[in-house]
């Protein structure tokens, strides 16, 4: 549900159409969200969500031929992955940095869908051993292939 600030005076807001009163405090929390300032000119008001417990990166890729995968648009990076490589016919490498120190899968989400494609199966899985994400395509006869990722959507986060 979204918050709507309907009133500010000064030591109290309305939101949603409730009274939260903070007592006096510079701070108060309503449905996740914190806010600060008791709404004067001199302390405003600021509102903020609590920060995603994971770093993310979702972009759209595709590849073709023998070629390195495409990053197509980057929709967020917060892992800040730094090496995009064909590995070998079908199997793509993502690195960065931030895989340094995870030691297994567990805590390591990878997602990706077949974008424009029409034919073939994808998996996306994290190889502790070499701290790489791996995507893996595949045809309709389940081997390794090229030229199946078309504006593919992968998102992989990290969880701490």
């Amino acid at each position: 549900m979204p918050l709507n600030v309907d009133k500010i005076n000064t030591g109290s807001l309305f939101v949603n159409g409730t009274e939260v009163n903070n007592n006096g405090l510079q701070t108060v929390a309503v449905d996740g969200v914190t806010i600060t300032g008791d709404g004067t000119p001199g302390d405003p008001l600021v509102a903020a969500t609590p920060a995603a417990p994971y770093k993310v990166y979702t972009a759209l890729i595709t590849q073709s031929g023998t070629s390195d995968p495409t990053v197509v648009a980057v929709l967020q990076d917060t892992i800040g992955i730094t090496s995009v490589t064909r590995n070998s016919q079908g199997v793509y490498y993502f690195q960065s940095p931030s895989f340094n120190g995870f030691s297994s899968d567990n805590k390591v989400f990878v997602s990706i869908t077949n974008g424009q494609s029409t034919t073939g199966l994808y998996q996306g899985q994290y190889v502790p051993p070499i701290s790489t994400v791996q995507i893996v395509t595949l045809n309709t006869s389940n081997t390794a292939t090229d030229t199946l990722l078309n504006k593919a959507c992968l998102e992989i986060r990290l969880y701490s």
